[in-house]
């Protein structure tokens, strides 16, 4: 494989988790809408843009106008979590990061979270320094799984496809790099199957596999 320029980091669920503060954000708002939503429902709103996920949620709610004020209220729950620093690393994201910056690497991050909420996030997980590129939800016209924010990017860093990776948690970023025509380290956090071989798929069970396979 050609060396490794840029390596792109979905954040939510791959480098931090927020998943779970998010879920449970929802259970709790839509608890007081009337609704005894299991958090276990809100796996299928797991790295896919906000426009299919206030159509997840408004078939609970009904109006785009309940939608977005429950929206709201999901943002203060995550803002009020992250503010007590509850929203943690996941297990080997800071010595992947050390040691990709250290080898010098160009990192990014292409989330689907809107830039007041992501970054945010990399802020107050004092993630922000290590990254050149941030591309967010909320800067692409596609969220995921469009390959759009990926290739966006590639553009930005100049870099291409060939000479870069990604590292994702959700199907949704993992079809997405795919589509971009990227190498992707996959760090699913539930069982899931694929429809097809793919040899651009690099399964790993957590992050410190992901360092130990890129930096043999």
């Amino acid at each position: 494989m050609t060396k490794t320029e840029l390596i792109i980091f979905d954040l939510d669920g791959t480098l931090v988790d927020s998943e779970s503060v998010y879920q449970m954000g929802w259970a709790t708002v839509l608890k007081d809408f009337g609704h005894n939503v299991e958090v276990a429902d809100f796996e299928l709103m797991r790295g896919k843009g906000r426009q299919h996920n206030n159509q997840y949620i408004k078939s609970y709610l009904g109006t785009d106008a309940l939608v977005q004020e429950a929206r709201n209220l999901r943002e203060k729950y995550y803002f009020n979590a992250l503010n007590k620093n509850e929203v943690q690393l996941m297990p080997g994201a800071l010595e992947l990061l050390e040691t990709a910056f250290e080898q010098g690497i160009t990192l990014a991050v292409a989330t689907s979270s809107y830039r007041d909420r992501g970054k945010a996030t990399l802020d107050q997980c004092d993630l922000s320094k290590y990254f050149t590129y941030q591309v967010f939800g909320d800067e692409v016209e596609n969220a995921k799984p469009h390959p759009e924010i990926y290739n966006k990017v590639l553009e930005l860093a100049g870099v291409e496809a060939d000479k870069a990776v990604a590292v994702e948690d959700s199907l949704s970023g993992l079809k997405s790099a795919l589509d971009a025509q990227l190498t992707v380290y996959f760090v699913p956090e539930a069982e899931v199957s694929f429809d097809k071989d793919e040899k651009r798929i690099k399964r790993c069970n957590d992050l410190h596999e992901v360092k130990n396979a890129l930096f043999k």
